[in-house]
């Protein structure tokens, strides 16, 4: 007959050792993990914390020691993952596409906007979510371009410094939008562009006037539309402050 969880605890309980319970393990499990670190790699260290301290969480929870030692034992840290960008040559390569009349020119294609679109995520570093979201009133003019703020992972603004060159493709893809959606700018404006726009706009929208979203022309579908696949990072995190000539 297999033993109930009453008899388990019992013979785990008299399994372990009696200067196990206490805190005097603490001292001997550092010094084995010290030993252990010599000849293994950090991830395979911390793959044995984290079996040990299930360990010595279930002997605590069950009565069986005193206190977890493993808080007291150390290990490294995670190494923080830089985002992933854009080689070199993709950008480039995508650069030139978008500079270029496509060959088979669709009644669909908005060049203006889709260039936009693209060399944003190019030059500013944006995230794809980013670029959905943002609005015409968080691009804000200064003297050397333009500062844009948006809000990213774990709903924290930031501010990213753009140029001159990339207010230019915004400006001229905010008139193209503006003859194709006459009535939504909010007012006749002299220069035309960002000016001509409410700030609570969308920064970018699909082809009815609406905010894009991940389902119709996300960074990551129009990287492969115009480029190879190879211009399309993980996460859809395009190169950060790539240069533009």
């Amino acid at each position: 007959m297999a033993a109930g969880p009453a008899e388990k605890v019992s013979v785990c309980r008299a399994s372990v050792r009696p200067d196990f319970r206490g805190c005097r393990h603490t001292g001997a499990l550092r010094s084995a993990f010290t030993e252990y670190a010599r000849t293994h790699e950090a991830a395979s260290i911390r793959r044995c914390w984290s079996t040990w301290n299930a360990v010595c969480t279930f002997l605590f929870t069950a009565e069986l020691i005193t206190a977890n030692p493993m808080p007291m034992v150390g290990r490294p840290k995670q190494p923080k993952a830089l985002p992933k960008s854009l080689p070199a040559d993709a950008v480039t390569a995508l650069l030139a596409a978008v500079s270029a009349e496509p060959p088979r020119p669709r009644a669909t294609d908005w060049l203006e906007r889709d260039r936009a679109l693209i060399i944003t995520g190019l030059l500013a570093g944006l995230r794809a979510d980013e670029m959905l979201r943002a609005n015409i009133g968080d691009v804000r003019r200064a003297g050397y371009g333009a500062v844009i703020q948006v809000r990213g992972k774990g709903d924290k603004d930031r501010r990213i410094p753009i140029e001159a060159v990339l207010v230019d493709v915004l400006d001229h893809y905010l008139d193209s939008r503006a003859a194709r959606f006459p009535g939504a700018t909010k007012r006749r404006s002299p220069t035309g562009g960002l000016a001509a726009w409410p700030a609570s706009a969308p920064l970018f929208v699909g082809g009815d006037g609406q905010r894009i979203t991940r389902r119709t022309d996300a960074y990551g579908g129009l990287c492969r539309r115009w480029s190879t696949p190879a211009a399309a990072s993980p996460g859809g995190r395009p190169a950060a402050a790539a240069p533009l000539h």
